[in-house]
């Protein structure tokens, strides 16, 4: 897969100062050390948002790869894929109540949750955006860590979501903007 090999040291130098002055001193040992105890010392997940192109995918793998191997627990209860919302959605839709109750479940359960492009559904509708709440309020309630990426802007996204879920991200998630920069057209 495309992100297979993103690493920690990808990340863009704004957001891996913004994980170091973050750092509580902490015993962790394992090969990623350093880099766990920044990502595990954040008092919450992030918010990355930014124009297309700007890196936000391949920040969301990078910080991945770092918590799928963290501790004892195996990789589908220490964190999810990193999951296109539009794609999660689609999946949601086309199979049946068990299916999107498997599916939620399975996302909501994890320690780490991973959100990509969050905004760019072309549908706006009551049923996508109750799915939305009950991810974001379910990893709120249970302590969980939310990492999201979006192209909207704090004002297209409470247009599109409404308040109610832009505070409760925003309790949960620390919000980088990254910087206005096409990586892909470079």
């Amino acid at each position: 897969m495309r992100y297979d090999n993103a690493t920690v040291n990808d990340i863009l130098p704004e957001l891996r100062k913004i994980l170091a002055e973050q750092v509580v001193e902490t015993e962790v040992k394992d090969e990623y050390s350093d880099n766990v105890r920044k990502i595990r010392s954040l008092p919450r997940g992030l918010l990355l948002k930014g124009i297309t192109g700007c890196g936000k995918t391949h920040t969301l793998h990078a910080i991945r790869s770092v918590v799928k191997y963290w501790g004892q627990d195996t990789l589908s209860q220490n964190c999810t894929q990193v999951e296109n919302w539009v794609y999660f959605l689609s999946q949601l839709k086309q199979d049946n109540f068990a299916k999107e109750f498997y599916l939620t479940e399975r996302m909501i359960s994890s320690r780490f949750i991973f959100i990509d492009d969050l905004g760019a559904e072309k549908e706006v509708s009551a049923w996508a955006d109750e799915k939305l709440y009950t991810i974001i309020n379910e990893a709120y309630n249970r302590g969980q860590t939310l990492f999201i990426s979006t192209n909207l802007s704090d004002e297209q996204f409470s247009k599109r979501y409404g308040d109610r879920i832009q505070s409760r991200i925003g309790q949960v998630c620390l919000a980088i903007e990254m910087p206005e920069k096409d990586w892909r057209l470079e």
